[in-house]
């Protein structure tokens, strides 16, 4: 995280500090849009919703932001909206779309795990450290890393595009990319996805 981020585990902030919300409907973010421009919502804009969980992210520059799921599709006020993070790439700050990715893993994960896949107590949130715990039988779950490639394919001076067949009528078009196996090593899965995507097999790969 950019812009001097400090997350919220531990952080109390001070009342005066202005607040704004990432309120999230499964995986689309509640947003301001003006022109080309998006805003998050503060507080007193969200105050009519309910929100099945809270918490608290961090802050950014002086700013706080909390990290809100709505259960139920939201009834918005005028000039709010419902968008997905891929329409908010070039619309919403650096640091807060950045943020925004952050608060929506953070969320399903706590959504996720309410409850222990043990013995099917509550979870709780650990203190000091951004887990949760089961007090019954002292299972210990920690947020969800999935590695992932993304890999320039080059010959010469051409660069090889692909295009997903999930983007009917779009013309997108990006480098390969994917998620390592369990046991694979980074090496391996580069090979592995050029394989599966776009059948070439590929030399000399390097980091850059």
């Amino acid at each position: 995280m950019t812009h001097d981020f400090i997350p919220g585990r531990d952080f109390h902030p001070p009342a005066d500090l202005p607040w704004r919300v990432l309120a999230f409907y499964r995986d689309r973010l509640v947003i301001r849009i003006r022109g080309d421009e998006a805003m998050l919502p503060h507080p007193g804009e969200l105050a009519d919703l309910s929100p099945d969980l809270k918490m608290n992210l961090g802050r950014i520059d002086g700013r706080v932001y909390c990290g809100w799921s709505l259960g139920q599709p939201p009834d918005l006020p005028d000039g709010l909206r419902l968008e997905g993070l891929r329409a908010l790439f070039t619309r919403l700050g650096e640091p807060e779309f950045h943020l925004a990715g952050y608060a929506l893993q953070l969320l399903d994960w706590l959504t996720e795990n309410r409850f222990c896949g043990r013995c099917g107590r509550s979870m709780a949130m650990e203190q000091g450290d951004r887990a949760l715990v089961c007090h019954a039988c002292n299972r210990t779950i920690y947020p969800r890393i999935s590695p992932a490639i993304i890999v320039a394919i080059t010959s010469g001076g051409r660069l090889l595009l692909a295009r997903s067949g999930r983007f009917p009528g779009r013309r997108m078009f990006s480098v390969i990319a994917g998620y390592v196996e369990p046991g694979e090593t980074l090496e391996d899965c580069v090979r592995r996805e050029i394989r599966e995507e776009v059948g070439l097999e590929v030399n000399r790969i390097r980091y850059f």
